[in-house]
């Protein structure tokens, strides 16, 4: 049995795109520490402070317009 037998084909389309650019966000994370340890940076606490403020700012921006969205659709 198919577990997205029952989508749309609009639905399937979503949940590969974004589950190919979640994939995406979670590599170019890695590569922001490998970086640092492998080149021996010089990185500072307050990097990783502003790194991850700038990170969690957009991830607040997505979740509240995906959230908007998804009231919207609902009517």
């Amino acid at each position: 049995m198919n577990i997205y037998e029952n989508h749309s084909k609009e639905r399937l389309r979503f949940v590969r795109r974004a589950t190919k650019n979640a994939r995406k966000i979670s590599k170019r994370l890695d590569k922001i520490v490998d970086f640092s340890q492998r080149y021996n940076c010089d990185c500072q606490p307050e990097d990783v402070a502003k790194i991850f403020e700038k990170i969690e700012k957009n991830v607040g921006a997505a979740k509240e317009r995906l959230t908007q969205l998804h009231e919207n659709a609902k009517g």
